[in-house]
């Protein structure tokens, strides 16, 4: 049971492609190693630190560190939005409801990766992670 949490059925030409056709595979490889996973995660954290960055450049106004998050849940929104015909197809109420809930506490881990990479990378050797000594 916790095997298929945390795993996808495998094509196994093209195992760390969550997307490949996978009928009739008992083959599976975690979720964590799909290409999928490196794209929405790690190129998101890019993506929304670039974001992030370059409204800090714009205007100080963006500094705050919710910003990241406010980010990630749009990018969570955009998520849900995107595999919306797949959701709605059964018109089930709860596939529904825990899509927008993995989304949102995806959004905050993807948020709280962009605000703890800045501050490793951007804290001065004399102060603490939150900034005062």
């Amino acid at each position: 049971m916790l095997k298929m949490a945390f795993s996808v059925p495998a094509d196994p030409s093209r195992p760390l492609d969550a997307g490949a056709n996978t009928q009739g595979s008992d083959k599976s490889v975690s979720n964590f190693l799909t290409v999928q996973s490196l794209t929405n995660f790690a190129a998101m954290t890019g993506a929304i630190s670039a974001a992030w960055h370059g409204l800090v450049g714009i205007d100080e106004f963006w500094k705050s560190n919710l910003i990241p998050y406010g980010l990630a849940v749009v990018w969570g929104l955009i998520s849900v939005a995107m595999s919306w015909e797949a959701l709605a197809v059964e018109k089930k109420t709860g596939a529904i409801a825990a899509a927008f809930f993995v989304a949102f506490l995806n959004s905050m881990v993807l948020g709280s990766a962009v605000v703890g990479a800045d501050t490793t990378v951007t804290k001065k050797p004399d102060q603490t992670i939150t900034g005062k000594k």
